[in-house]
Formats: C-alpha cells, sequence, structure tokens
C-alpha cells in the first residue's frame, strides 16, 4: 500500500555488528528468543529470566530491542516472574543508537532498579493528543508514528492480546472468524482498515495484531477461548435540564490500559467516497485505547454529535459481521440522528456483537435532546436488532454494561454483568444527577468497594477506570480527568469546535 506522500515504511533491518541473547528453558518452552544487543554488549544465554527484566531490558535497549520466535515477533515472554541468576549486560558504550544508556549496567537488579517498568509508574495526571489531516492512512499512519512508544508498550503488556486474542488467531477455527469478519470490512469499511493499517505502519507492529484488538469478542469465541465474562465496562451520565446537559462518562478498561490512551483530533478527506456509506470527509476528536481506531470510547464530530459508548457481553457474537469497534468508528462520521441510526443498523450486514451508545445531535433545532441506542449482534438476518430511548428536558438517564431494554438476549454473567447490578444499585441511593454536581459525585463514587463507579486501587486490579469526561452541550466544552475528581482537578477543557460542514 502506498498513498500519496506516504510510503509504509518497512521494519528495520538489525544493524550491522548486533548480536542476540538467546533465552531459552521458559516455562517448559523451547521455543528460542532472540534479544538484539550492539556492539561491545556480551551476548549470555540465561534460563528462567524474569518478564521484569525483560521489560527493563526493552525500556533500556528500546529504540532497536525486540524478542522474535521462530513464529512472529513476540512482545510478551510468558515465563514465570522468578530470581534474576546471572548478568544480561555489561555495555562498553553507554548510547545505543541514539538513546542514552545507563553506563556499566552489570546485574538484572541494578538494571531493574534503574529503568522502572511501565507498571510501576502509577495513574499519570497527563494525556497526549494528535492533530492530523489527510486521508484515511495518513491519519492513521500519523497516529501510529506519534504513539508508537504508547502502543508498543500497550501491546507488551496486554494479556488480552498475548494469552488470549493471538493464541486464539493461531486456531483454525479463530482464524477463520478472523479471515471471515476480515473479508466483510474490507468489502463494507475498506476506508477505515487502511486507517487501521496505517497506524500498525506508523506504530511499525503487525497488523493483525491492531485488528484482532477489534476482534475481542468473535476470534476467541469462535476459538473456544473465551476471557473472563465481560471483563471491561463504562459507565454513562445523560442529564437534561433547563440549564444542565451534561453527558458524563467514566472510561473502564482492561488494567493495563491504564496510562495507555490518547486523542486524536482529525480531518479526513478522500477524493472518492468511501465504503458503503460512501463517506468522503470527516472532522472528530476522539479518546482513543492505544493502537484502536478513534470512536471506541467518547468524543465528538464537527456536525456536532456528541457520545460515548458502553460495551455489552451478549452470550453469541457472530463473525463475519461488523465489530462493534468498526461501527463507533463509522459513527463519527454522522450528520444526523437519521444517520446514526442508519451506521447502528448496518443494513446488510449488522453487528457482530453488543454495545450501548449514549448521543445528542447539538445541531437540532428545538429543545436538547439525547438518546440512548442498545445494538445487539446480527444472530439472523443481516442487521442490527435496535432499541433506542429518547432522554427529554426534564430527564436523566444511566446506563452501564447491560441491556436495559433488548432484554430477549441472553447476556453473560460474570465480573461486568455483576458490576453492572452494583453500579444500578448505587444509584438509586445517591442525589439524581440533575446538575454537574451531583453527576461527578456519582461517576466518581467509591462507596461500593467491590463495584464502584470509579475503579481504582487494591480492588481493581483487572478493570480501572482510565480516565472520565463531561460533556457540556451549552457550553460546548469537553472536561477530563485522569484522576478521581473527588481528589484531583480536571487535566484539561477543551472546546466543542462544531464546524457545520458537509
Amino acid at each position: 500500500m502506498s498513498l500519496t506522500g506516504i510510503s509504509p515504511p518497512q521494519q528495520p533491518s538489525k544493524p550491522a555488528g548486533f548480536t542476540s541473547l538467546h533465552l531459552s528453558h521458559y516455562c517448559g518452552t523451547t521455543s528460542p528468543f532472540h534479544f538484539s544487543l550492539p556492539p561491545g554488549h556480551q551476548a549470555v544465554s540465561c534460563d528462567n529470566v524474569s518478564g521484569t527484566t525483560r521489560q527493563a531490558v526493552r525500556q533500556a535497549t528500546r529504540s532497536s530491542a525486540t524478542f522474535t520466535t521462530h513464529h512472529h515477533t513476540e512482545y510478551r515472554n510468558p515465563c514465570h516472574e522468578g530470581p534474576d541468576q546471572v548478568p544480561l549486560v555489561s555495555p562498553s558504550s553507554p548510547v545505543l543508537g541514539h538513546q542514552p544508556l545507563v553506563p556499566l549496567v552489570s546485574t538484572a537488579a541494578s538494571l531493574t532498579s534503574t529503568m522502572p517498568a511501565p507498571t510501576d509508574i502509577g495513574r499519570r495526571n497527563a494525556i497526549p493528543i494528535i492533530h492530523t489531516s489527510g486521508t484515511y492512512y495518513e491519519v492513521g499512519f500519523d497516529v501510529g508514528r506519534t504513539f508508537r512508544g504508547i502502543i508498543e508498550d500497550f501491546l507488551a503488556s496486554t494479556a488480552e492480546l498475548n494469552e488470549t486474542l493471538l493464541p486464539a488467531y493461531e486456531t483454525e477455527a479463530g482464524r477463520a472468524a478472523y479471515d471471515a469478519t476480515l473479508a466483510s470490512l474490507q468489502e463494507n469499511f475498506p476506508h477505515y482498515v487502511r486507517e487501521l493499517q496505517g497506524t500498525a505502519d506508523g506504530a511499525r507492529v503487525p497488523f493483525h495484531h491492531l485488528m484482532l484488538l477489534h476482534m475481542d469478542q468473535s476470534v476467541p469465541k469462535a476459538a473456544g477461548m473465551g476471557r473472563e465474562a465481560g471483563t471491561n465496562g463504562c459507565s454513562s451520565v445523560c442529564t437534561n435540564y433547563e440549564d444542565q446537559v451534561l453527558l458524563g462518562h467514566t472510561e473502564d478498561a482492561l488494567a493495563e490500559t491504564l496510562n495507555h490512551v490518547y486523542l486524536v483530533s482529525a480531518h479526513i478527506e478522500e477524493e472518492e467516497p468511501q465504503g458503503k456509506l460512501g463517506t468522503r470527509k470527516e472532522g472528530f476528536t476522539a479518546l482513543c485505547y492505544a493502537g484502536h481506531l478513534p470512536g471506541f470510547c467518547m468524543g465528538y464530530n464537527h456536525h456536532g454529535l456528541v457520545y460515548s459508548i458502553n460495551v455489552i457481553f451478549p452470550e453469541k457474537v457472530v463473525p463475519g459481521k461488523t465489530p462493534r469497534h468498526f461501527l463507533t468508528r463509522a459513527l463519527l462520521s454522522a450528520k444526523t440522528m437519521e444517520q446514526g441510526q442508519q451506521i447502528l443498523r448496518d443494513r446488510g450486514t449488522g453487528s457482530a456483537d453488543g454495545f450501548s451508545v449514549n448521543m445528542s445531535f447539538t445541531r437540532q433545532e428545538g429543545d436538547h435532546l439525547f438518546h440512548n441506542a442498545e445494538v445487539g449482534p446480527t444472530i439472523d438476518g443481516n442487521e442490527s436488532p435496535m432499541s433506542i430511548l429518547t432522554i427529554s428536558p426534564g430527564e436523566h438517564h444511566i446506563h452501564t454494561n447491560k441491556f436495559l431494554r433488548l432484554t430477549t438476549i441472553p447476556e453473560e454473567s460474570g465480573l461486568c454483568m455483576d458490576s453492572s447490578n452494583h453500579r444500578h444499585a448505587r444509584a438509586q441511593d445517591c442525589c439524581p444527577p440533575e446538575t454537574r454536581t451531583a453527576l461527578l459525585a456519582l461517576l466518581s463514587d467509591t462507596h461500593d468497594e467491590v463495584h464502584p463507579f470509579f475503579r481504582e486501587g487494591v480492588n481493581s486490579t483487572i478493570v480501572k477506570t482510565v480516565t472520565l469526561g463531561v460533556f457540556d452541550i451549552l457550553e460546548r466544552t469537553w472536561t477530563i480527568w485522569m484522576k478521581n475528581p473527588r481528589s484531583s482537578d480536571s487535566l484539561v477543557t477543551l472546546p466543542l469546535s462544531f464546524t457545520w460542514t458537509d
């Protein structure tokens, strides 16, 4: 693939003079690992090398270090954690590539103490943003290139990818589900596939690793390798009163996602209409998980659409249908409520899985309205089952990670369902979210130690709240917290830039 102004980069070859560190006998496996070392470093063989040491070595040699097996690039060695037995490197030069290396590191212990792993940095009060314009591929490439480090760290640390999605992909049934879904996407949404390809190329990571993150239910279910039922989720509150028109949202995700999010503000334009919807231009700002397409969390577009997403976990998902990540990405192109419904219906294919959308089209005339759309998997037929609720002036609505109206669709039991029930029950005990203060009090609530609204601390080892956002429709602002509002000020307030152009 080569588009105007950009040729997809090739993976860099190993620099001349590099040797390999052979790491073997981990977890009873004989597959060799090879670790690239710069000239002047001594290569040694190690047994039972810990994940902590490997992460530290990656950090110290980040510009060119890779672990590989005979199958594909590996981001994570599944070896158990254990005491480090031998020195890893003894550098004769303090420089690796263009990045300084801590000199005279002679033991793994000193290396790990000098170079903390990403899991040791705590909850950061920071979020980066990119402003980019171009074609779908070019915008994706810029995102991948800009956030390469965040994307690499996320792929290295996420157990979902390394322990579930990639092994599922290697099975016959899992690969068949992947191929069927990708073929459908290439037919209906080829521009979003190119956007994701751009992100993979810019970040220099395998495309299928990123695409698997967008098939997080269909591929493992097809392979019979499902994870803990519904281990991520979010809470959304629509508040529609005379002087308080607000959409609040906690973005809850698997714990590895903490500190691995960013904002994308993009203007996209193609010469010809793209895909089944004929999309040619888009303008939006959205919160993104590392390596994911925009649209899956919360954001707004330049036509006045503001929305947030709640994932829902039906028992059955359908390979070959449209993953929710791609429907929510397409929603960023919607100009009207009618077009938004058309996108979610996805006539001709239908949704592969379940989710909820909380949205408001601020461009519409008359009273401000919110709409909650519940979308289910397309088991029969070729369009998504959907239910839409309108939240009129003088009303509010709370949605978590379960169907409130499409209740005939069987859902998975487990952590996410339990958490949703607890959050709805807790909301009944709190002040109604009729004001900004009450809305923030609810979304920051930690009264339920097991299933709080804002998830952090020792009881949030699986799922954490990675950010909290409030859209103020009247003030046209988007305020973001990276820490709990009960103990921290907001990090940033962004203007909602509506251009009203077609």
